[in-house]
């Protein structure tokens, strides 16, 4: 079981990694992202961590929230969200930090 997680704070355009070998401990998701209550973001289903990677199958989250809470705007996180619909699809802004989640089968069948 392996995964990583690409952390995108609204202050940042370089992601903060963590990387994984076991299940994700219980909330963490919540604690990076600082909210109770996150979302899956739609159609944010591919994320290539660089230019000499492919993509890779993920989830992406967000705070569930985020506007009501006034969350400043992420805009790598929205620019990443763009590409993964291929620009097929209009898209919210992102607020807020948003982390996107990429593994093995197992790690992602276990989120």
């Amino acid at each position: 079981m392996k995964g990583t997680l690409y952390i995108y704070r609204t202050t940042r355009m370089q992601p903060e990694i963590k990387e994984y070998s076991s299940q994700l401990p219980e909330n963490e998701i919540n604690s990076l992202i600082g909210c109770e209550n996150f979302e899956v973001i739609s159609r944010f289903s591919r994320y290539r961590p660089s230019r000499s990677q492919n993509y890779l199958p993920c989830f992406a989250f967000c705070d569930e929230d985020g506007k009501r809470k006034n969350l400043l705007f992420n805009s790598m996180a929205t620019a990443l969200w763009e590409i993964a619909t291929r620009n097929n699809f209009p898209v919210e802004s992102l607020l807020g930090t948003v982390v996107i989640v990429t593994g093995d089968k197992e790690f992602m069948d276990a989120l």
